[in-house]
């Protein structure tokens, strides 16, 4: 799985540290009371698909992907 990433056979592209940074100052300076951010366009394509599947089926392909 790790080569994979390396050799992009995965096909998952993670955010830059910028982008997740920019979330993350967000997070620490507005003053909301929210617990989760989504930091990237990574993070948002996943929590699409996970809202579109659902938690079981998506937790059900996460499991393929990573062999557990």
């Amino acid at each position: 799985m790790i080569a994979g990433f390396e050799d992009g056979s995965t096909n998952v592209h993670f955010s830059s540290a910028d982008d997740v940074a920019k979330v993350v100052l967000e997070a620490a300076t507005d003053h909301k009371k929210q617990l989760r951010y989504i930091a990237g366009p990574d993070a948002e394509q996943l929590t699409k698909k996970r809202q579109e599947l659902g938690l079981e089926q998506h937790f059900e392909e996460v499991s393929e992907l990573y062999s557990l």
